[in-house]
């Protein structure tokens, strides 16, 4: 039997997670993260062009992390895949809750829900 729990993550808690992860996580493995594509526009006013890449994800576009050994190798990150990554994140770092994850992660947590987002395991560290 599986128990399935529903946990909820803002879009301001999954972009504290990515700034984490780009200011030290992820550094070791990525040379360049690259915006590729902007949101859906909601309203005709939406400017999504001077946003930070952290900020891309949550909102529905797509960032691209060039490896840093080969920056021809390109790993594709969205919303669906980090929310894959933040599940799989919690389960290492057994975290309960969302807010337990908040207040506990650091840039090694980061790291791993980032990885977990684009291979499905822990392939850097």
């Amino acid at each position: 039997m599986e128990i399935i729990k529903k946990l909820e993550i803002s879009e301001e808690q999954m972009a504290d997670l990515l700034v984490c992860a780009f200011e030290g996580g992820i550094n070791y493995w990525c040379g360049k993260i690259e915006i590729t594509a902007f949101p859906e526009k909601t309203k005709p006013e939406d400017d999504f062009s001077n946003m930070l890449a952290s900020d891309i994800v949550p909102k529905g576009g797509t960032i691209a992390l060039h490896d840093a050994e080969d920056p021809d190798e390109i790993y594709w990150l969205n919303r669906e895949k980090m929310l894959k990554g933040i599940s799989l994140g919690m389960d290492w770092g057994n975290f309960a809750t969302v807010e337990e994850l908040m207040d506990g992660h650091d840039a090694e947590t980061a790291d791993v829900i980032v990885q977990y987002a684009i291979f499905g395991e822990i392939t850097f560290g």
